[in-house]
């Protein structure tokens, strides 16, 4: 499998540890570096880990709705 290798930035979820002085807060940003495994309307997939041509691990499934930007680092993996 050839895939892209980028950056996505992102906004996760987050929480407090205890009750805000000063309100919630406004955003979690997330950057995450990774193979570019799926890409759909609803959610991009990135996995940190390859270990062979078809195998993935470590994936992290990001909502569309949550993605600020993705940059490709290379054009694909392998080469």
């Amino acid at each position: 499998m050839t895939c892209p290798l980028v950056l996505v930035r992102w906004h996760d979820a987050w929480f407090d540890y205890d009750p805000p002085d000063g309100g919630f807060s406004a955003s979690c940003p997330a950057s995450t570096v990774g193979w570019l495994i799926r890409e759909t309307d609803e959610v991009v997939s990135v996995a940190q880990e390859q270990l062979d041509q078809h195998t993935f691990r470590a994936v992290t499934h990001i909502p569309v709705s949550l993605v600020e930007d993705t940059t490709y680092l290379n054009a694909s993996f392998p080469p």
